[in-house]
């Protein structure tokens, strides 16, 4: 039998995942017939945020519906400015709402991202 560098005798053993953001299992070193044999209870551990990443993949296509739009009316009001035309009142404040309203977003995806890693390493999903 191989000499151990440790007398630990447990271990986790986890997997970054797509649909499941974090999967593990808990492992034991143990001996059998002379033979070190790493064993494990069957007891599969997973983070499943699943219905958070719904949410953000939702807020993160407004969110770009919404950038689009800014940028096409931005897009169209530079093109009134270099023809020498008076700027659109209308328009500037659609473009304002739009961006308000895009800042919102990008921050509602910041505080999504953020839940999904905090939940996974508090292991609140288990």
């Amino acid at each position: 039998m191989p000499s151990m560098c440790s007398k630990h005798r447990l271990a986790l053993g986890l997997d970054w995942g797509e649909s499941r953001l974090l999967t593990g299992a808990l492992l034991r070193l143990e001996v059998h017939a002379g033979q070190l044999v790493i064993t494990t209870n069957g007891r599969f551990l997973e983070a499943d945020v699943r219905g958070l990443q719904e949410h953000y993949h939702l807020v993160r296509r407004n969110h770009e519906q919404v950038r689009t739009k800014l940028i096409h009316l931005q897009r169209l009001e530079d093109g009134q400015v270099k023809r020498g035309r008076a700027p659109d009142r209308q328009r500037q404040a659609a473009m304002t709402t739009l961006a308000v309203e895009a800042q919102r977003l990008a921050s509602h995806m910041r505080w999504l991202a953020r839940d999904m890693a905090w939940l996974a390493g508090r292991g609140r999903c288990w």
